[in-house]
C-alpha cells in the first residue's frame, strides 16, 4: 500500500477509536472516571473531550476526594476498603436460551443456535415415494430435523424472487444447497414447497400481498442483532413481557392465551446483558418509503405439524391450529423480542419516523402448509399455513422501555 493509503487507514482507525470512546464515555449515568497517562503527546481523550476544571493529577486525587465528598479520607482507608461483590449481569441471552431455562436456576445458559425444527416422538420419517394427500391439496412431506430446517432457511435467504422465471431460480438454488445430504432425494418436493410458500397470499394485515411482492432491494435477510438490556440490577423478568402483552391485547386476540402463559412462574427469569438473535427476514411492503417504511418481520418454519397417515393433513395448518403450534413452541415470545429489536433499530436509524407505525406486522410462514394462490382461508381471511399478527399501538415502545430497565415497577 502507498504511504497515502496507509495514512488514510490510520486516520480511519483513529476516527473509529474516537467513536468507540465517545459511545463508552456517554453511557455513564452518574459518574465517569477516566485515567489519562501524562505523556509527551496529547492523548485521544484530550483530543476528543473537554473536561473544564475536572482534570487532576494522581497526586492530588486524595485531596480532591476529601473536598468533594466532605468526609475524612485516608490513603490507608482507601487501600483497605472492600470492593462490592460482583454481580453477573453482562451476559448474552437469546430466545432459545430463555425457553430452554424455563423453571431452572441456570438463567444465563450459553446461547444456542437452531432453526426450531425438530422431530417429535409421534412423527416418522417418510420415504420420497409416499405423498400425503388432503381433499384438494398435496401436503409436501420432507424429512424433519435441524439440518433440514437450516437448508430450507438458506434456500429462502438466497432465492431472488424477482428472477424470471421464478421456478428456474428456485431450482438453481435448491440444487446448489442440496448437493449432498438427505434432501438431494427430495428436490422436486422442495422446489414445489418453496414456490408455493413464496406465492401464497399472506392474509391478515397483509391482505393479498405475497413474499414475491418484495424485491431483494427491499428485503433484509438474516438480520442479526444484539440488543442491550437493562441489567439484572433492574429486576426485569421475562414474565414482565407477558404482563405488558396482557395489558395491550384484547381477550379475543390470537396471543391472549399466550400472554397468560408468559405471565406464569416458569418465565420468572431475570433479564440482563445482551439479547442476541437473527430475524429470518425483514420485508419492505409495497408502498414503503425510505423515510417512512412499511415493514414485515418474517420467520420461516419448516416444522411438520401433520401426522403421518392423516386423512386431511392440511387441517393441521389451519389458522386456529397454527395458534396452538405458536404457543407450544413459544414463538410469540420470539416475535415480541424480534419486534422490539426492530423497533429500536428504526428509532435509531429513522428518528423522524414512528417505529410503531412502520412495523406492519409479524409473519410466521409454516412452509409445509402454504399452497400458493390456491391456499384456503378461514372466515376471518386468515390463510392456512400463515400466522400473522399486528401489534397494538404502543406495544413495541412499551416493551423497549421495559427491556431497557424503564418503568419496571409498573409491571
Amino acid at each position: 500500500a502507498s504511504a497515502t493509503a496507509g495514512q488514510r487507514h490510520e486516520e480511519a482507525e483513529d476516527q473509529e477509536s474516537k467513536r468507540l470512546l465517545y459511545v463508552a464515555a456517554t453511557r455513564a449515568e452518574h459518574y465517569l472516571g477516566v485515567l489519562v497517562a501524562d505523556g509527551k503527546f496529547p492523548s485521544i481523550i484530550q483530543e476528543s473531550f473537554s473536561f473544564p476544571d475536572s482534570a487532576i493529577y494522581s497526586g492530588k486525587l486524595l485531596e480532591r476526594l476529601k473536598r468533594k465528598l466532605r468526609i475524612e479520607t485516608s490513603s490507608g482507608g482507601m487501600k483497605n476498603a472492600l470492593l462490592p461483590s460482583a454481580i453477573c449481569s453482562s451476559r448474552r441471552m437469546s430466545f432459545s436460551s430463555i425457553v430452554a431455562t424455563r423453571g431452572r436456576e441456570d438463567f444465563y445458559r450459553p446461547e444456542r443456535g437452531g432453526y426450531d425444527e425438530h422431530v417429535s416422538a409421534s412423527v416418522r420419517q417418510l420415504s420420497p415415494s409416499t405423498p400425503c394427500l388432503s381433499a384438494e391439496h398435496q401436503v409436501i412431506d420432507l424429512p424433519a430435523g435441524l439440518g433440514v430446517g437450516r437448508t430450507v432457511h438458506e434456500v429462502f435467504e438466497e432465492v431472488d424472487v424477482a428472477a424470471v422465471p421464478l421456478e428456474e431460480e428456485i431450482q438453481r438454488v435448491i440444487k446448489e444447497k442440496t448437493s449432498n445430504g438427505i434432501l438431494r432425494h427430495y428436490r422436486e418436493s422442495l422446489n414445489t414447497m418453496v414456490y408455493e410458500t413464496l406465492t401464497t397470499p399472506l392474509g391478515g394485515p397483509f391482505g393479498d400481498c405475497c413474499l414475491t411482492d418484495t424485491p431483494p432491494s427491499q428485503s433484509l435477510p438474516e438480520m442479526g442483532f444484539e440488543m442491550g438490556l437493562g441489567g439484572q440490577l433492574k429486576n426485569i423478568k421475562v414474565a414482565s413481557v407477558g404482563k405488558i402483552l396482557r395489558q395491550f391485547v384484547s381477550p379475543d386476540d390470537s396471543l391472549a392465551k399466550y400472554a397468560e402463559i408468559l405471565c406464569g412462574p416458569a418465565f420468572d427469569i431475570p433479564v440482563g446483558g445482551l439479547l442476541t438473535g437473527s430475524v429470518d427476514a425483514i420485508f419492505g411492503l409495497p408502498g414503503s418509503q425510505s423515510d417512512n417504511p412499511r415493514l414485515a418481520i418474517c420467520d420461516y418454519k419448516s416444522n411438520r405439524l401433520h401426522a403421518h397417515g392423516a386423512s386431511d393433513p392440511l387441517q393441521a395448518y389451519a389458522p386456529e391450529r397454527l395458534i396452538d403450534a405458536m404457543v407450544d413452541h413459544h414463538y410469540p415470545l420470539q416475535a415480541l423480542l424480534y419486534g422490539t429489536a426492530l423497533f429500536r433499530m428504526l428509532r435509531w436509524r429513522l428518528p423522524k419516523a414512528d417505529p410503531d407505525q412502520c412495523i406492519v406486522g409479524i409473519i410466521y410462514a409454516f412452509t409445509r402448509g402454504m399452497k400458493g394462490i390456491q391456499t384456503p382461508s378461514d372466515d376471518q381471511g386468515r390463510r392456512y399455513g400463515v400466522f400473522t399478527w399486528q401489534a397494538p399501538d404502543g406495544l413495541w415502545h412499551k416493551l423497549s422501555d421495559l427491556l431497557a430497565g424503564k418503568n419496571e415497577a409498573d409491571t
